[in-house]
């Protein structure tokens, strides 16, 4: 198995001791609502709240690839970065995805997972979708559809700012191990069936 490398949260960008951490674990499985990571200095007073697929490794004590280039974009542009999910499943493998979502606690952990978002919703007005394209597989692939319609939904009349990097003519916000220093965030707009 490939070492993975360590990214540590700077100490001159990052309020590490007020770091907050939604968690828990059932059935043998982990599982991240939330990840609160201030800046020290911020010339911006607002926060931003960040969706993606599926948590990874980044806690409250390390951060990853993906964490890491989302704090060096968001840092001079707001005051803290809330990570939040479409699955709240901490796993770097597509696999446990699967599993999770054939899994008997699936439904409980996805109704958790939308109510802290309709909560963090109310500390910011800017969320960037960032959860890349998909490609798990029938099921999982029906489930990713069917959970971020669900999200649409809990956007719905809430006069959020929703934005996506992406290349222009692709459907999928770019996931954030792809973002590179010096893009701009496009406005996402969410297609109306």
């Amino acid at each position: 198995m490939r070492k993975q490398p360590l990214y540590q949260y700077s100490k001159d960008v990052i309020d590490i001791p007020n770091i907050a951490i939604q968690e828990d674990s059932d059935a043998g499985m982990h599982f991240r609502y939330a990840l609160e990571i201030p800046f020290l200095k911020s010339e911006s007073l607002k926060p931003v709240l960040v969706i993606m697929k599926n948590p990874s490794r980044a806690d409250r004590t390390q951060s990853d690839k993906t964490v890491s280039n989302i704090l060096r974009f968001c840092h001079e542009k707001y005051s803290k970065v809330i990570l939040a999910n479409v699955y709240p499943l901490i796993s770097p493998d597509p696999q446990d995805l699967k599993k999770f979502i054939q899994s008997p606690v699936f439904v409980a952990h996805m109704n958790k997972n939308e109510r802290v978002i309709q909560e963090l919703l109310g500390e910011t007005d800017d969320v960037i979708i960032a959860w890349g394209a998909t490609d798990l597989g029938i099921q999982a692939n029906e489930s990713f559809k069917q959970q971020s319609e669900n999200l649409k939904n809990v956007f719905k009349n809430r006069q959020k700012n929703i934005f996506a990097m992406r290349f222009h003519s692709s459907e999928s916000p770019w996931h954030p191990r792809n973002w590179e220093k010096g893009y701009e965030l496009e406005l996402y707009r969410w297609k109306d069936k």
